[in-house]
């Protein structure tokens, strides 16, 4: 007895489940969604630095969110002609290493800038707060939807003060999410 002739789509539709099955990309159960790594943006001037002076209590806490394993975003207005200037500020102060964001358009406005950069890293970090010293940066921090903490007073004083918040932002780690940040 002849064999059933079986379409050309089903023959297709047969090899596809075969390369699913085989490559682990259907098990049966639902895949869990890949790993988003955290961070946190942080301004410069005004809020780690006053006059490209580092408070030490800034480097000391940023320090500490590093060691947990929490990505450090630098995001300054300052422009991108500063940037060798910006790096040199952050090596020899030994801050922690973290990518700086810097601005480039003369005729973009912060705000716009800031949110539009923050927006790109939310694309590959779920980012647990901001840190700013002025209303604006908070501003630009609740756009786009991330807790965030204004530094007051502007030095040594004002990050002690906040390191208890940072704490406990640090914390929420621990919370699972969803591939959209969503608890």
């Amino acid at each position: 007895m002849a064999a059933p002739a079986v379409s050309r789509r089903a023959r297709h539709l047969a090899r596809l489940g075969a390369i699913l099955l085989l490559s682990g990309c259907y098990s049966g159960e639902s895949a869990s969604p890949p790993y988003i790594p955290w961070g946190c943006i942080v301004d410069i001037d005004g809020t780690v630095t006053i006059r490209n002076r580092v408070f030490a209590e800034a480097k000391q806490t940023l320090q500490w969110v590093r060691e947990e394993e929490v990505a450090v975003f630098y995001v300054t207005a300052r422009l991108a002609t500063k940037s060798a200037a910006t790096r040199r500020l952050i090596a020899i102060s030994k801050l922690p290493a973290g990518e700086i964001f810097l601005k480039y358009d003369l005729r973009e406005d912060s705000f716009h800038y800031k949110v539009r950069t923050i927006q790109r890293i939310q694309r590959t970090h779920h980012l647990l707060f901001g840190i700013g010293d002025k209303p604006r940066d908070i501003r630009i921090y609740t756009t786009c939807g991330i807790p965030a903490f204004l530094l007051r007073p502007r030095s040594d004083a004002g990050w002690i003060a906040l390191r208890p918040a940072i704490e406990e932002a640090v914390s929420w780690k621990t919370v699972p999410f969803d591939n959209y940040g969503e608890p």
